[in-house]
């Protein structure tokens, strides 16, 4: 009898934690399955889908230029302005804060806006594809709104650098100045690229929409 009443005792204990067990694997796999969904929405927006609609965005396909080019592709140097326009736009409205009012920003102010534009504000932007066009996008364009994975990295920002300096050198950083001055705010893009850009027609279309500084607050 006391034999039997181990061996009983043994098997009780052995089915209790069989099931504590078992408990605890199923805690755990509800755990990973929300995880794993979590994990899987994650990585379906990174790689270009959007989990509301399931719509797949694939990668823009580029063309050789746009592959291997050291310099900003023909076709989106206009882009590359109007943006190089809306960053230096943001820059001055920002160093002018710090300026009595009717007052002109300094060269040397000039030429800080000049250099951080260029050397730090253009790693924001890439290529996008749209109804089978590739687009430039990021801060300023229209094209950062439209859906669709966006083809960065380093050779685009190295890309706009070289847009922005190349700018530079045909106005300098006073002209620049100038020119946001006399055009101002909405029509600075316009004068600027006027001399990469076919019209003015094709500037507004590249433009991401005006927004009032009360949208923005």
């Amino acid at each position: 009898m006391g034999a039997n009443k181990k061996i009983c005792k043994v098997l009780a204990f052995g089915f209790l934690l069989s099931i504590v067990i078992i408990t605890n694997l199923l805690v755990l796999c509800m755990a990973e399955e929300e995880l794993d969904e979590s994990i899987l929405q994650q990585k379906i927006q990174e790689h270009g889908m959007d989990p509301g609609t399931s719509q797949v965005f694939k990668p823009p396909q580029m063309s050789d230029e746009e592959k291997g080019s050291r310099h900003m592709p023909k076709h989106l140097r206009c882009a590359g302005c109007v943006a190089v326009a809306h960053q230096f736009e943001l820059e001055y409205k920002q160093a002018l804060k710090s300026v009595k009012a009717k007052k002109r920003l300094s060269v040397v102010d000039q030429i800080d806006v000049a250099d951080t534009v260029c050397q730090k504000k253009m790693i924001e932007y890439g290529l996008k594809e749209h109804q089978g066009k590739t687009l430039l996008a990021g801060p300023g364009l229209a094209a950062a709104d439209i859906p669709g994975m966006m083809e960065g990295g380093g050779k685009w920002e190295a890309r706009m650098s070289t847009l922005c300096m190349e700018i530079i050198e045909e106005f300098e950083e006073e002209g620049i100045y100038d020119i946001y001055t006399e055009k101002g705010a909405e029509n600075f893009a316009s004068g600027l690229c006027s001399f990469i850009c076919k019209n003015k027609d094709e500037i507004l279309d590249l433009k991401a929409p005006q927004t009032s500084e009360k949208d923005e607050l």
